[in-house]
């Protein structure tokens, strides 16, 4: 019984479930997290105290190192952690949801109210003046198992090409629709300064100081030619991308964003701006982005 309710509870907040879409708590992570604390009331009040790395064992054996947001070792196997496939969001959503429900527990934690999508009209208010970009690809025809990994590595990439140019990315996420995967980015600013100032190595390094300016003093990019200062070597330079839009049309084709988003999959990538994500179909993935509310508060 007790095992049924911790289910319910998990399905009910969204982190049922080991498989790569979801990255959360297996049916047998459950049993053995109810055996290790009795019933479901005083797992709630365990949880409340997790904190990341927290290492869980059935008997008295200190659990190995892992790199994961919770350890569990395998009462059958203690080189394997049962708990290697919950993600860090879902490991802090049970913590959340378990100190939410012990300060009022109910029933919207085992059976949430069914997300009702707002209106565009709706969105288009809540984002206010904030403004997104993003890319759009063909879904790949593979299985899950393969797709979420690939999607998830595809946000770390495009994350990391914007941010390596300067583009400061506030969150990054994505939806798979039925044909279409989106990436989404909400970056902190749209465009950049059309000049930086790039930090060089310590003056006191000849070599790599040689280097440095053997690279920038005549390069077509240098607006002001290389100076020290503080014992540093500085330049200010030319960016390469001012417009994250027009970085993206450009470079994003060229990061490796996961095997099965090949040059098939790629001749079909398009970039998209806000207006062209306030879309009908992407409705309940934006009220989900942008409600506050956990599911069992709504």
């Amino acid at each position: 019984k007790e095992v049924r309710v911790f289910k319910q509870f998990l399905k009910g907040i969204g982190c049922y479930g080991a498989e790569a879409e979801i990255e959360g708590f297996s049916g047998y992570l459950c049993e053995i997290i109810v055996l290790k604390y009795g019933t479901f009331q005083q797992l709630i009040e365990q949880v409340c105290q997790w904190n990341y790395g927290e290492k869980l064992a059935l008997d008295k054996r200190i659990p190995a190192d892992f790199t994961t947001p919770l350890i569990f070792i395998d009462p059958v196997d203690p080189e394997r952690n049962v708990a290697s496939a919950v993600s860090l969001e879902k490991f802090n959503l049970l913590i959340k949801a378990c100190q939410d429900y012990k300060k009022k527990p109910r029933l919207s934690f085992f059976f949430p109210n069914t997300l009702q999508p707002w209106t565009l009209q709706e969105i288009k208010k809540q984002i206010g003046s904030r403004e997104f970009i993003g890319v759009k690809f063909p879904k790949p025809i593979i299985i899950p198992e393969n797709l979420y990994p690939q999607i998830r590595k595809s946000v770390r990439s495009i994350r990391e090409l914007c941010e390596q140019y300067g583009f400061p990315i506030l969150n990054a996420t994505f939806t798979v629709e039925k044909d279409e995967v989106y990436i989404i980015l909400e970056p902190q600013t749209m465009t950049i300064s059309k000049t930086v100032v790039h930090s060089g190595p310590p003056a006191t390094l000849k070599k790599n100081a040689d280097d440095f300016l053997k690279k920038w003093i005549d390069n077509s990019r240098t607006v002001t030619k290389p100076y020290e200062k503080d014992k540093r070597w500085y330049v200010e330079i030319e960016r390469e991308f001012t417009n994250i839009r027009i970085l993206l049309e450009d470079q994003v084709k060229k990061v490796s964003l996961g095997k099965n988003i090949d040059v098939d999959i790629l001749k079909d990538l398009t970039v998209v701006d806000t207006n062209e994500l306030l879309r009908e179909h992407l409705r309940a993935f934006w009220t989900l982005y942008l409600d506050q509310r956990m599911s069992w508060e709504r």
